[in-house]
């Protein structure tokens, strides 16, 4: 179930994954590529930028 707001402005899930990215279980990261791959449905060039970091 989306949340609407959350689909329009993505900065605070962002803030969470980005200090998940690097986490030691394989679960969590995947968890993360996920999310990121569902926030760039709405929101490609979000995602893009964290990319490219």
């Amino acid at each position: 179930m989306a949340i609407p707001e959350l689909k329009r402005n993505p900065a605070s899930i962002l803030l969470i994954l980005e200090n998940l990215n690097d986490d030691l279980s394989e679960v969590v990261r995947r968890s993360v590529a996920n999310n990121l791959n569902d926030i760039a449905k709405d929101n490609p060039q979000v995602v893009f930028e964290i990319a490219k970091k």
